[in-house]
């Protein structure tokens, strides 16, 4: 079974015995901040993920989210185009 980087965050966050909530206050970010990286609103920083990774024991290459997973949680979460092009 292959787990996407939320389940992947969610596994890590067990195994080191953390909330969302510790591990942002660890790293220095808001809970949302968090939020938004486990749902790949926003790249999630590899200094964080290094943390991350040396609380939980799994590689950061393990945590780290591949460039298709940050390229659909863009796509997924894109804002809405504010001025769109007017049509005929």
């Amino acid at each position: 079974m292959v787990l996407n980087f939320q389940e992947r965050m969610t596994v890590a966050l067990m195994r080191a015995s953390m909330t969302k909530e510790a591990f942002a206050r660890y790293v220095g970010v808001s809970k949302v901040t968090v939020w938004r990286w486990e749902t790949l609103r926003d790249e999630p920083k590899i200094g964080a993920l290094r943390v991350l990774a040396a609380e939980s024991g799994f590689p950061v290459e393990w945590l780290r989210p591949s460039d298709d997973e940050i390229a659909e949680g863009r796509s997924k979460y894109a804002p809405w185009d504010l001025n769109p092009e007017p049509t005929d």
